[in-house]
């Protein structure tokens, strides 16, 4: 506990500072060993009693409410604040003991008041009433009794040190609270630093995934637009040939044309989905889209891939009526990774075909890639999701593509998993029609 004996006597009469110093500025064994004397006395010299605690207090003295004032702030701006003050009611010529705690209380409200008062300028009721802090009040009525005084000073200075030391271990508190809270701050800065870092790096690995993709069927994708572009090349040499005949055949030139229309419309979808595929989507709104549309795109990039390696695709019709809420480009990457890892495990299998299912329902749409191979073994169906974790050859496969596919899927409140009972590899991606709580990649 905070020790504090320190009091200062406010008045204007002279005789009132020696009448508190007799009672209070007593030696501090002086009580106790006039008892020990009494007790030697009645009960003999071997009569043994525990010590007496007799407090020793400080005394100041001042004689005007603004003298007082100044030496408040004196003794607080050195470190050595009164606990205690005994003031007097009428001090003339200057402030009144009223006005004196007060003026004192404005900047000092901890500091424990007695008021002493003989007079009926104010009424116990009045100074109550004028003096709101009635907590660190008590009054004393003139002539006071000396056990009264010593027993206000021992308490209310015992009682300013409990709350001086009360109201230190809360600035301890508050520094601590304070300090945790700037260390919160910044570990909340840091995470929001670390979560921009991870968004951007889950952006690149996307991309990165996108674009994997994209490069594992840069030849079959180069095969679609060069096979049209022989046909074009064919079709332009003919009608040139058909153009300079005396007399030109306009039926078979307007089929010529036709061809070359059609192929052309051809390369103009790839070059289209190319371009939209590329093109980073991630921050685009929810759209209704086709399914038959985006099957169609995705499937524009890999199928003559597919057919020149002798794989198979079976594809389920499809019908033009389901549609659902997504980013159209997403699926598509899904879709595509999904069927390159297909293709990869084709070589060494004496069937080689590539099934795409779709089954609609009220309220979702789910679609499944399924291959020729015997299936996943069951230690590796978790890992398979993780980032960077392949099963394939060295330089071969970027382990993103599952890891993206995944979240790409879960952005839109879906599900993307493996069919642990189809006897091939079968992955299973399920998506609602509705996006009520969209999410962000």
């Amino acid at each position: 506990m905070s020790e504090n004996s320190r009091i200062l006597i406010v008045d204007d009469n002279r005789e009132i500072h020696n009448d508190f110093k007799k009672i209070l500025e007593s030696k501090a064994n002086e009580n106790g060993e006039n008892l020990g004397k009494l007790e030697e006395k009645l009960f003999g010299a071997s009569a043994k009693s525990a010590p007496v605690y007799s407090p020793s207090f400080h005394l100041d003295s001042a004689f005007q409410g603004q003298e007082a004032l100044e030496m408040v702030e004196k003794a607080a701006q050195e470190g050595k604040p009164y606990a205690l003050l005994f003031v007097d009611v009428r001090m003339p010529p200057g402030w009144d003991g009223v006005e004196t705690v007060k003026q004192i209380w404005k900047k000092y409200p901890d500091i424990e008041v007695v008021i002493c008062t003989a007079y009926s300028d104010y009424s116990s009721e009045d100074i109550l009433k004028e003096l709101s802090l009635t907590h660190r009040l008590l009054i004393l009525k003139k002539p006071f009794d000396s056990i009264a005084v010593k027993q206000m000073a021992l308490t209310l200075t015992r009682k300013w040190g409990l709350e001086e030391e009360s109201r230190n271990q809360l600035k301890l508190l508050e520094a601590a609270v304070n300090e945790r809270t700037q260390e919160l701050r910044e570990s909340h800065a840091e995470l929001e630093k670390s979560l921009k870092k991870l968004s951007e790096t889950q952006s690149l690995l996307m991309t990165t995934g996108k674009m994997s993709a994209l490069g594992e069927m840069a030849g079959g994708i180069a095969h679609e637009i060069n096979n049209p572009l022989a046909i074009i090349q064919l079709r332009a040499s003919q009608l040139s040939e058909l153009i300079q005949e005396p007399t030109v055949d306009k039926t078979l030139a307007l089929e010529l044309i036709e061809k070359i229309e059609t192929t052309s419309t051809r390369i103009a979808k790839i070059i289209r989905g190319l371009r939209l595929f590329s093109r980073d989507k991630s921050s685009d709104p929810f759209e209704v889209a086709a399914l038959r549309t985006i099957m169609d795109d995705t499937l524009d990039f890999c199928r003559e891939k597919f057919s020149s390696h002798g794989i198979e695709l079976k594809i389920d019709d499809v019908s033009h009526q389901i549609k659902f809420e997504c980013r159209a480009t997403q699926i598509s990457q899904v879709i595509l990774n999904l069927l390159n890892n297909a293709f990869d495990v084709m070589n060494d299998l004496p069937e080689k075909w590539v099934k795409i299912g779709v089954i609609d329902s009220d309220d979702k749409v789910e679609i499944s890639v399924e291959d020729s191979g015997k299936g996943i073994p069951e230690d590796l169906r978790q890992r398979i999701f993780e980032p960077f974790f392949t099963t394939k050859d060295v330089n071969k496969g970027t382990g993103l593509g599952l890891s993206v596919s995944k979240g790409l899927i879960e952005s839109h409140n879906g599900v993307l998993c493996i069919d642990a009972n189809c006897s091939h590899t079968r992955f299973l991606i399920s998506l609602p029609k509705i996006q009520k709580d969209r999410k962000s990649i």
